[in-house]
């Protein structure tokens, strides 16, 4: 799986866009290590989405964080979410 910022690949062309895709963390990160392990889980995630539909490839990747309140606690935590284009190369 081929996953870039850019909206084109280098040295390749996109045949089909198949979709947009998005990539949640399962962890909700309220440290730097957290916060790591989390990007990992969403870009794993994305990946998988666009595996799943066909693609090899995500172009145009974006990622941004949402944070709230633990229920309960007075941490802060955030969940990583990416999201980009699935196409086939």
């Amino acid at each position: 799986m081929i996953v870039v910022t850019s909206t084109s690949l280098p040295d390749k062309a996109v045949k089909s866009a198949i979709g947009n895709v998005t990539g949640i963390s399962a962890t909700a990160a309220s440290t730097d290590r957290g916060f790591r392990k989390a990007e990992k889980e969403a870009l794993a995630d994305i990946m998988r989405q666009g595996i799943q539909i066909g693609a090899n490839a995500i172009i145009d990747l974006k990622m941004t964080t949402g944070s709230y309140e633990e229920q309960g606690s007075k941490w802060v935590v955030s969940k990583v979410v990416y999201y980009g284009t699935a196409v086939r190369v």
